[in-house]
């Protein structure tokens, strides 16, 4: 049974921010795989990431600002358009042919600002998925700095036997089969606890969870609670900084639809709004507690390949196997004893 790191940086898209971060006519540097980005929205709303290097002379462009759509060098007022291209130079000359920034593909997906990395440069071959989000409220948002790795994070929507013994749930079951299906990942459970968003319950509540991950960067965790009529999204993102470092940013929003009476007696008497705040402040609260206890477990984690997993872990085999084709750069190899798991379920 051998113990090595993974590789520290996955391909896929990563979260670098919350829209609400990133306002017109800001610009922002960020830690990403081993270096830094850039990230800059033009007075129109336009975000863009790109390399940190000013291609003239190498100024930081983190120190740059905003003007007229472009990105203005600080130095010697070089502007790039969102495309990379060089439209000015400061002395209004021709800008130089290879005078071009190095831009990152960013999508700006329900409020998260995701960044394509590829080990290998290559483009991205799949999207983020768009969520309707008309019936929900905006994002509450925290962050935290970790010593940890993207793919212990994700596979915690898998393991359902640490919900049970790490945090102390009851009843957990899986409800659906987990799904693989290209970078996609879906898993399904139900568990019973006795917190809420208000201290106790008068009883265990049956909680329901849908995870759904794309890569090992993003995932969204749908929880609904039908006694208390809640249905809560939660956004999960890693994202590598250096090696053995990331960023965790959790994004929380609740579907607009429950009845505040039956959360608790108390908000029925608050102006809605109100409310909705509240609600969705202790659900973000509720959920990072809940995350916290992971934090410990994955700083000290190592990566087995050949993990010596019990009767109905299955599913843990099968994730190990599918968050190998995020690696297009390392030959990761398919062990026999992960190829023995994978027929058995």
């Amino acid at each position: 049974m051998s113990a090595r790191s993974l590789p520290p940086f996955p391909q896929g898209w990563f979260a670098v921010g919350f829209s609400d971060e990133l306002r017109p006519g800001a610009v922002l540097t960020r830690a990403f795989m081993g270096g830094e980005l850039v990230l800059f929205r033009t007075e129109a709303g336009l975000a863009a990431a790109s390399d940190p290097w000013c291609p003239h002379l190498g100024t930081h462009l983190g120190q740059g600002r905003v003007e007229d759509g472009t990105l203005r060098c600080p130095l010697h007022g070089f502007r790039f358009g969102t495309d990379g291209a060089c439209v000015a130079t400061g002395q209004g000359t021709r800008p130089p042919p290879r005078a071009r920034l190095a831009m990152k593909a960013l999508r700006e997906v329900n409020g998260i600002l995701l960044v394509w990395h590829d080990p290998l440069g290559v483009a991205p071959t799949w999207d983020p998925p768009v969520l309707a989000a008309e019936n929900f409220t905006p994002l509450a948002t925290a962050a935290f700095s970790l010593s940890a790795h993207p793919q212990d994070t994700t596979e915690s929507g898998v393991d359902l036997h640490r919900l049970a013994i790490l945090h102390e749930h009851q009843n957990v079951s899986s409800t659906a089969p987990v799904e693989f299906d290209g970078p996609h990942l879906r898993a399904r459970y139900a568990l019973r606890r006795d917190t809420g968003l208000f201290g106790r319950w008068s009883r265990a509540v049956r909680t329901e969870f849908a995870v759904e991950s794309w890569g090992l960067g993003y995932s969204r965790v749908d929880v609904s609670a039908a006694t208390h009529g809640l249905f809560v999204r939660n956004f999960v993102l890693a994202t590598p900084t250096a090696e053995g470092k990331m960023d965790l940013r959790i994004g929380v929003s609740v579907r607009r639809d429950f009845v505040a009476s039956r959360v608790h007696p108390m908000l029925g008497l608050m102006p809605r709004g109100r409310v909705e705040r509240v609600v969705r402040q202790r659900a973000l609260e509720g959920f990072v507690q809940d995350l916290q206890r992971d934090f410990a477990i994955w700083s000290r984690k190592t990566h087995l390949d050949r993990p010596a997993l019990a009767d109905g872990e299955s599913a843990l085999a099968r994730y190990r196997h599918w968050a190998r084709q995020f690696y297009p750069s390392y030959g990761l190899p398919t062990g026999r004893h992960d190829r023995a798991r994978e027929k058995k379920a």
